[in-house]
């Protein structure tokens, strides 16, 4: 349910950054990124903060978000979000 996610946008080092909010607090998302006028990324990161990754902190455990290299990918790209998460997806 696409209702679930949010989206913003904006310019980053000459690139694009989004930031993704998945408010479904069980169910991953599926997302895709397209950007127009691109059909290629020379370079992709995507970091997640995510529920999961809060709920540690009930334990005393202060974990960082999880940061994934993707290296260049085409585009439109398919990401899953985690439930109740915020990522930060940077495309250059």
């Amino acid at each position: 349910d696409t209702t679930d996610v949010r989206v913003y946008a904006a310019t980053n080092n000459g690139g694009t950054a989004l930031v993704v909010f998945n408010l479904n607090q069980t169910l991953s998302e599926p997302v895709t990124v397209t950007l127009s006028r691109q059909s290629t990324a020379s370079s992709v990161t995507v970091e997640t903060y995510s529920k999961a990754i809060y709920d540690q902190s009930k334990s005393n455990v202060w974990a960082a978000p999880t940061k994934i290299d993707l290296g260049a990918q085409p585009l439109p790209l398919a990401l899953t979000l985690d439930p109740w998460s915020m990522n930060v997806v940077i495309v250059k």
